[in-house]
Parts: structure tokens; C-alpha cells; sequence
């Protein structure tokens, strides 16, 4: 069970939860996102089936319910709580397919970028291939991560025509 902190500075009361709550909150979560993701996009039901989640979780609708609430709250998945604790689930929006990686974000082409110049720096058979891919990590390097997150976007957008 994850239990809150209250820390105190002045007339200020914050209520948090230690780290190690939050990540078992956020596994929880995940599992719950990836299921519902799975049923509904790569499975194509009309709604997930709130017994499949269950079940996930040992069978703790309690658990479940929380989780879904805390998921719909963040305007990760498309559902709605209906009479008795049940949910009708309708999807995952945008925002949840990136969190399980279902759906493109201009880090995860970065990172994908990133990961593709490593294998030719490390593997590519001929040495001035991998020296041209060491000199962009470099580069990368160089610029930081975030503005290259920052150039992989504006590429990727005006390659698509969305600029």
C-alpha cells in the first residue's frame, strides 16, 4: 500500500509520495495503458474488457479502478466510469499511444536517429562510414539532446509537409 508524506515548510503543506510509490503507481499504470492499447488497437475491440485488466492486477478491481481513474484523469485512455464501479473503455488517446510507444514523438525519432548512428559507428564495414557517424554523434553532442529532439521535429514535420 503507498502511503503520502506530508512535508511542511511554513504555513506550505505539500502531500506527496516517495519515488517508489509513484514508480509502482506509474508499473501499474503502464500495465494497465499497454493492456487496454493492446485490446483495442492491435486486437481491434470496440472496448476493452475490464475483466482482461483485472486479471492483470490479481483480480484487485479496487487496483484496477484506481488505476483507470488516475489513467482518465491524465487523458491517457477514452472512457467512462459507469454505475457499480464499472468502465466502459473505449480506447487510448494520442497521449497514452506515445507513453507505450505505440505512436511517434519526435524523441523517439531522435532517439531512433541516435540509435541508427551508433550501429553504423560501431558496425558498418567501411571505416569512413563509421568515422562520418562518430563525427554526427559528436555533433549531437555537441548541440545537447534537447535541441536535437528540437531539429529531429522541425525535419521531420516539413518532410511530412506539416510546415
Amino acid at each position: 500500500m503507498c502511503t503520502s508524506v506530508v512535508v511542511r515548510h511554513g504555513n506550505l503543506s505539500v502531500d506527496w509520495l516517495p519515488f517508489a510509490a509513484m514508480n509502482d503507481l506509474w508499473t501499474t499504470d503502464h500495465k494497465v495503458l499497454a493492456s487496454i492499447a493492446e485490446q483495442t488497437e492491435d486486437q481491434g475491440n470496440d472496448f476493452a474488457d475490464t475483466d482482461v485488466i483485472a486479471e492483470l492486477l490479481g483480480s484487485d478491481a479496487d487496483r484496477m479502478d484506481r488505476s483507470l481513474r488516475r489513467l482518465h484523469n491524465a487523458e491517457m485512455i477514452r472512457a467512462q466510469p459507469i454505475h457499480g464501479g464499472n468502465w466502459v473503455i473505449s480506447g487510448v488517446t494520442e497521449r497514452g499511444l506515445r507513453e507505450v510507444g505505440a505512436w511517434p514523438s519526435e524523441e523517439r525519432y531522435a532517439q531512433q536517429l541516435i540509435a541508427a548512428l551508433e550501429d553504423v559507428a560501431d558496425n558498418h564495414p567501411d571505416p569512413v562510414q563509421r568515422s562520418k557517424a562518430r563525427k554526427m554523434l559528436d555533433t549531437i553532442g555537441e548541440f545537447g539532446y534537447k535541441t536535437f529532439i528540437d531539429f529531429s521535429a522541425s525535419l521531420v514535420a516539413k518532410m511530412a509537409g506539416a510546415v
